[in-house]
C-alpha cells in the first residue's frame, strides 16, 4: 500500500467567497476530509475512537495558500504521515487541481510545481474523560506504523 495518500473531492458553491475563490477556512475542512480518509484506508474510524473515549486533535497546523481554486475546481489532496510519537502524529497535506505524477510525490510537497496549497497539521492523541495527551492505542499506533514515510522529510 502507497504512503502517499489520495483523495479528490470539487469545489462546491457554499465553499467560496465573495471574490469567486474558495475561502481560507474551507482549505483545513478538505484537508480534515483526506486525513480522514487516509486513516480509513487503514481501518482506523473515527467513530470507534471516540466510542473508546479518545480523539485525534488538531493542535498546530501551518498552512501555505500559492495561488487560488475557484468553483468547479477538482482538489486533488495527496496526503502522508511524516513524523510518529507515541503521542503525536505530523502529517504533511498538498493540494493541486491537476493530478501529480508520482515523482513528484517523493519531493517535499512544497517543491512540487503544480502546488496550490500545502500543510503541515500537528495530531495529539487525548483522553476525552481526563482530557490529557494519551499515548495512541494499539490499532491507531499500528495503523501510524504502516504509514509513517521514512523520506528524511522535515
Amino acid at each position: 500500500m502507497s504512503r502517499t495518500y489520495y483523495f479528490q473531492e470539487r469545489v462546491h458553491f457554499p465553499d467560496i467567497d465573495a471574490g469567486g475563490a474558495m475561502y481560507h477556512g474551507r482549505y483545513l475542512d478538505y484537508f480534515d476530509k483526506a486525513r480522514q480518509s487516509m486513516l480509513r484506508a487503514h481501518g482506523v474510524d473515527h467513530n470507534d475512537l471516540i466510542k473508546a473515549g479518545y480523539a485525534l486533535v488538531v493542535v498546530e497546523a501551518h498552512l501555505r495558500y500559492f495561488k487560488p481554486v475557484r468553483l468547479g475546481d477538482t482538489l486533488h489532496i495527496y496526503s502522508r504521515l511524516v513524523r510518529k510519537s507515541d503521542k503525536v502524529a505530523i502529517v504533511e497535506q498538498l493540494l493541486t487541481t491537476e493530478p501529480v505524477a508520482d515523482t513528484e510525490l517523493e519531493m517535499p510537497f512544497s517543491d512540487v510545481a503544480s502546488r496550490v496549497h500545502t500543510a503541515r497539521v500537528h495530531l495529539v492523541g487525548v483522553d476525552l474523560e481526563l482530557k490529557k495527551a494519551r499515548k495512541f492505542p494499539g490499532e491507531l499506533a499500528t495503523a501510524f506504523e504502516a504509514m509513517v514515510v521514512d523520506a528524511g522529510i522535515n
